[in-house]
């Protein structure tokens, strides 16, 4: 295939993307080129090319196997095939770390973290949830979170809590889902949801209307990785919050950072005032224990504490000297 070639399929692609009239209303179609040079494979050539054209945001990329591309593309198919075959083999773990409550040192609840059990290997989300939502298999791992912790913490008097994304609050599935277990155990009262506040939310009313039914059933909501980024306030009230969990880019250097300690003191501020606890994240030393106690942040979580462990929960004090 020549330049003449490409600069030809390039150009039908831009008549292609005039307005169609479609009865009254007005159509401007867009479109994406894989255009494959290299590959043995003409059409797995041509889509690996579209993927990446799609990921980069441009309107065509042409494939050539001596590219990065096919490395990166064949090392990410390998992936999305290990972790669909580790799905369907229910090989989705739980984790479990301790939050505590640094007025009375005791252990408040457990936050429920997702492990993908590859051959002995335990992959953490970094490894595997673009991969889950890319293969659509992100609400499996999401289901086997929800029947491991409500069927872990079923018998102990223990609170936990469970991450969600825009993608489960997007599945209406996982929705009733969820809601029907809560119903089936009769275990709201144990349950705190905690909302990414940095993802992406296209349409803020179907986490709303799930905050109010879970939260007319018993369950809390936290905002997780608060202060990462852009922090938009308007969740506080739109979310019914009962807890903001303050991200760890602000905490893991608090004790020699005098940027994050006022941008999290006024956090902590806004938070006394709409009654809503705070959980600092990352709290690893003793050092940055005592730097937000003083802040008067409410609870804590880190290595300091515990680190991420399978099994061996319970409600005790945590013998960490304050």
């Amino acid at each position: 295939i020549s330049n003449q070639d490409i600069e030809f399929l390039k150009s039908i692609s831009r008549k292609l993307e005039e307005k169609i009239i479609i009865g009254e209303s007005e159509v401007l179609p867009s479109f994406t080129i894989g255009i494959n040079m290299g590959a043995d494979d003409i059409i797995a050539g041509a889509d690996l090319a579209l993927k990446k054209a799609k990921e980069l945001k441009v309107d065509s990329i042409v494939f050539e196997k001596s590219m990065q591309l096919y490395e990166e593309c064949l090392a990410k198919q390998t992936s999305i095939v290990k972790i669909k075959k580790c799905i369907k083999n229910k090989k989705i773990v739980s984790f479990f770390q301790p939050i505590i409550h640094l007025a009375t040192n005791q252990i408040l609840k457990y936050e429920c973290l997702a492990r993908i059990d590859s051959e002995g290997d335990l992959l953490t989300p970094d490894k595997f949830l673009e991969e889950a939502k890319q293969a659509r298999v992100y609400y499996k791992i999401t289901e086997s979170m929800i029947n491991n912790a409500f069927e872990y913490f079923k018998d102990l008097d223990l609170s936990f809590s469970i991450n969600l994304d825009y993608d489960d609050f997007n599945n209406e599935y996982i929705v009733y889902y969820i809601i029907n277990k809560i119903i089936e155990y009769n275990n709201a009262h144990k349950i705190t949801f905690e909302i990414l506040e940095s993802m992406k939310i296209a349409d803020p009313g179907k986490i709303i209307n799930f905050i109010d039914i879970v939260k007319e059933l018993g369950c809390k909501i936290a905002i997780d990785d608060f202060g990462s980024g852009y922090s938009n306030f308007n969740y506080l009230l739109d979310f019914k919050i009962d807890y903001i969990k303050i991200d760890s880019s602000l905490i893991k250097d608090i004790d020699r950072n005098l940027k994050s300690v006022k941008i999290t003191k006024s956090i902590v501020t806004l938070a006394k005032e709409m009654n809503i606890k705070t959980i600092a994240e990352h709290v690893d030393t003793e050092s940055i224990l005592k730097t937000v106690k003083n802040l008067g942040i409410d609870y804590a979580q880190g290595y300091l504490f515990g680190k991420p462990e399978r099994t061996h929960l319970e409600k005790n004090s945590c013998n960490i000297s304050l």
